[in-house]
């Protein structure tokens, strides 16, 4: 099964966000699902995009060794595994967006490397993890030579909860110098992994 999937780039941004990819590939991928449980979701970023994308899921498609994404989860008692690769057409519109307006409502604790959302996030859910956790990477490695970007979300239920006052994101470890692991908290529960890479700057 093969589905198109359209983006709107955010902000002066060049490329699709990581966060836009998973929440579109998950509506597409569930569209048929009804409602039932998901579990075990696994989400890698392999690499970043301008283009609209396809998503193939339980199906194989030639070049999926260029996935832009590869996912899988489980429902119903199945694992279901989707990839998304490029399409021709770029997208087409752009809205605005700012990661700043979400910094206003994050207190960032360096030595407790730690992040706590106070109040509403103005991003959606996926958005405001990665935006967070970025932030957080920002200010726990202010000399890195690149630019942290999302590489992989574990999420033991899907959909996650919404952003609320009190999410946490916290730095739960490295693996080398440039793949970091971070918890996503909420009222004491974790309920999502989300790990970031550094990528060399050109």
């Amino acid at each position: 099964m093969s589905r198109r999937i359209e983006f709107r780039l955010k902000g002066e941004r060049s490329y699709v966000q990581g966060p836009d990819i998973v929440e579109a590939a998950m509506q597409e991928a569930l569209r048929a699902e009804a409602g039932a449980p998901v579990s075990n979701l696994v989400f890698e970023m392999n690499r970043m995009t301008a283009r609209n994308l396809d998503l193939v899921l339980d199906g194989a498609r030639p070049g999926a060794a260029g996935a832009v994404a590869r996912f899988s989860f489980e429902t119903g008692g199945v694992t279901r595994r989707g990839i998304l690769v490029e399409r021709d057409d770029a997208p087409g519109e752009r809205r605005a967006y700012d990661e700043r307006e979400l910094r206003a409502h994050c207190l960032t604790d360096a030595s407790a490397r730690r992040i706590v959302l106070q109040g509403a996030s103005p991003l959606g859910g996926t958005e405001t993890l990665v935006a967070m956790t970025k932030t957080l990477h920002l200010a726990l490695y202010p000399g890195a030579a690149g630019q942290w970007l999302f590489a992989r979300l574990e999420a033991p239920r899907w959909p996650l909860p919404a952003a609320a006052d009190g999410l946490e994101i916290a730095l739960a470890g490295a693996v080398g110098t440039r793949l970091t692991k971070s918890a996503a908290r909420l009222r004491g529960e974790t309920f999502a992994w989300i790990y970031f890479s550094l990528k060399g700057r050109a």
